[in-house]
């Protein structure tokens, strides 16, 4: 893998290292700045979500060699506002934030040092930047489920018009953001099927970025203080973009998104249900396949075309040629294989790039987050509120999904923010929760210390 395949292959695109703007992408991004800098909390996220919705990845401004994409340039603003106003204000230093940064700087040292170029430290800081700026102004901004609600109804808004736009590409075979550069104007077709992308980066990324936001517009439909009609219409607005996308993956996110809906009867007894998984993962390799477990995902193909030999055949290799890339990553995978220098596997490319100590930072993100939620799930707070429960469990299916998804494709572009946005909510509503029920034991204790001296 070098620095134009892989992790990097959206910079290696005709506009990296080059200034585009276009009138109308620079009007949107000085108001979403506006936007960000002067709306309410709870819809301060909504400006992000515009961004990486609407606008392709092509516009940005280069300075001295270093790239600003839009939502870079956004996100300097919304770091901006957070400090101004002080909203990191009451924040905890918690063990995800510590991993949070020691991921980043893994990420950031390592590649360099495997890389030895300028270039490859400028992208990588870049990169580190996005990650930490993303995750600790979700932190801030997302601090209550109101603020929550909040930024899940910018994601229902945001899905009508994205509908729209892809119901338009699938009828006329035209993607109306390629004015803005960075996307085709002609559709492409796979096995007869076109394959709609919008302003996304890549048709993949498209239908996983609605297959992860899916479970959270579902959630809406319990929620007394959502609109049904909204909640309705922006669940089918998802299904429609990822059925126009025609790609499996996301497709099989809705389907693990499902299982994950199905599991709510069981939120208590989790922990049977985990070892049980792997049980029957273990049972799978090692009695009843004739292949590894991952082998079950070359049986994935939807819509005809899949690549699910590439995908079980690049777990192969990086287990084989673990050995090469668990200390400081690879420079290269062409040669693990025919196609592999496209490292398709999220869990992988964190090794490629930052071996077996960025793989497993990235690892232990995804099962604090898990604790987090678990702990949100058990606070009296969350207990005594349906809507409460549903909307976090929802937040837990999505970052599920989100799991499933990096066993098939590595993201890029702007679902980038998805990773990073569970981790901070969770995070944060764990604090809240947690001191929302110190101050209700303090309560009750007061409460029954007075009824006894009285």
């Amino acid at each position: 893998m070098n620095e134009d395949d892989g992790p990097a292959r959206i910079e290696a695109a005709e506009f990296y290292g080059r200034t585009t703007l276009h009138p109308i992408g620079l009007s949107f991004l000085l108001a979403m700045i506006l936007a960000v800098l002067l709306l309410p909390r709870k819809y301060a996220i909504w400006p992000a979500i515009f961004i990486g919705c609407f606008i392709s990845p092509a516009q940005r401004i280069v300075l001295f060699t270093a790239n600003f994409p839009f939502m870079r340039i956004l996100l300097i603003f919304a770091l901006v506002r957070v400090i101004s106003r002080q909203e990191f204000s009451g924040l905890r230093f918690r063990d995800i934030d510590r991993v949070m940064i020691a991921h980043a700087l893994a990420r950031l040292t390592v590649y360099t040092i495997q890389q030895q170029t300028m270039k490859a430290f400028i992208y990588q800081a870049g990169t580190s930047i996005d990650e930490l700026i993303t995750y600790f102004i979700f932190r801030a901004l997302v601090r209550s489920f109101d603020d929550f609600r909040g930024m899940t109804l910018g994601f229902l808004v945001a899905s009508i018009p994205v509908a729209i736009a892809f119901a338009f590409e699938y009828s006329t075979r035209r993607n109306v953001f390629s004015i803005l550069g960075g996307v085709p104007l002609i559709t492409e077709m796979r096995e007869g099927k076109l394959r709609c992308r919008g302003a996304f980066s890549h048709t993949l990324m498209a239908g996983c970025y609605w297959s992860a936001i899916l479970p959270l517009a579902v959630a809406g439909w319990f929620d007394p203080r959502q609109r049904k009609l909204l909640t309705i219409t922006s669940a089918g607005c998802c299904l429609l973009i990822i059925v126009t996308t025609s790609s499996s993956t996301p497709l099989m996110g809705v389907i693990f998104g499902i299982v994950g809906a199905c599991l709510f009867p069981l939120r208590r007894q989790m922990k049977a249900v985990r070892w049980a998984l792997l049980i029957t993962l273990l049972l799978l390799h090692f009695v009843f396949l004739k292949g590894p477990v991952w082998s079950l995902i070359a049986k994935v193909n939807i819509f005809g075309g899949s690549t699910g030999w590439h995908r079980t055949h690049l777990i192969d290799r990086a287990v084989a040629l673990f050995g090469e890339w668990w200390l400081w990553g690879t420079t290269d995978t062409e040669h693990w294989g025919w196609g592999l220098h496209d490292v398709t596997n999220q869990f992988i490319l964190e090794g490629v790039i930052g071996g077996a100590l960025t793989m497993g930072l990235f690892t232990t993100l995804i099962v604090l987050t898990f604790r987090n939620l678990g702990r949100i799930l058990r606070s009296r707070v969350v207990t005594n509120s349906r809507s409460d429960t549903i909307l976090i469990w929802s937040l837990g299916v999505a970052v599920f999904v989100h799991i499933m998804n990096f066993l098939a494709v590595s993201y890029f572009g702007q679902i980038t923010m998805l990773i990073w946005l569970p981790f901070a909510v969770a995070a944060s509503l764990s604090d809240t929760v947690t001191d929302q029920d110190r101050r209700d034991r303090l309560s009750k204790m007061s409460r029954m210390t007075y009824a006894a001296t009285s």
